[in-house]
């Protein structure tokens, strides 16, 4: 059996988190995602790009590929306020990349506790996230308040002590969730 440590990220670290990014990779505000430069040699063609990686479950969520080469700087990526935009400094200068529909995550919940008798007012932060997403604790659903695409607000349900799955599901029917996301004491 697999025991898994869930790490929580309150705003408070975001600076921690930046200073952790290694070999040029940078996380996004809320921890949940790591992008990261890779070249990748095909043959005797090379291929640019940013793979993306799904830090709480270690998945590879996909890759962006680029024309440009990516600069050897130390710190050659970094995010507007919304994570909406990636600014990368490249052999052709400064390449902007939108990031429209980043993918769907959690990075963390705050607070990530809460009385079994439901009502803890809860900002979840990570990615993706759509205006009527709907968020679920151990099996009960609420509705989420969208406050833009990297959180979302929500009051809990009432529920049995101990960690329950978070997940959220958007409109368009991607969903993702976080197994004891939130405990109820």
């Amino acid at each position: 059996m697999v025991q898994r440590i869930q790490t929580q990220f309150p705003e408070f670290y975001a600076a921690l988190l930046n200073s952790l990014d290694y070999a040029g990779e940078k996380f996004n505000a809320s921890g949940s995602l790591l992008y990261s430069p890779v070249l990748q040699g095909f043959g005797n063609v090379e291929s640019n790009g940013i793979q993306i990686t799904d830090t709480n479950l270690g998945s590879s969520l996909g890759q962006i590929l680029l024309t440009e080469q990516i600069s050897n700087a130390q710190i050659p990526m970094d995010f507007d306020e919304g994570n909406n935009r990636l600014f990368l400094i490249t052999n052709k200068g400064l390449t902007l990349i939108n990031l429209a529909t980043p993918p769907l995550s959690i990075g963390y919940l705050s607070p990530a506790t809460g009385p079994a008798s439901g009502s803890t007012n809860v900002k979840i932060r990570g990615s993706g996230f759509q205006p009527g997403a709907t968020v679920t604790f151990g099996g009960t659903t609420v509705q989420g308040t969208f406050v833009d695409s990297s959180t979302l607000e929500v009051s809990t349900p009432s529920g049995s002590a101990g960690g329950v799955r978070v997940s959220i599901k958007n409109p368009d029917g991607t969903s993702y969730s976080l197994d004891a996301a939130f405990t109820y004491q």
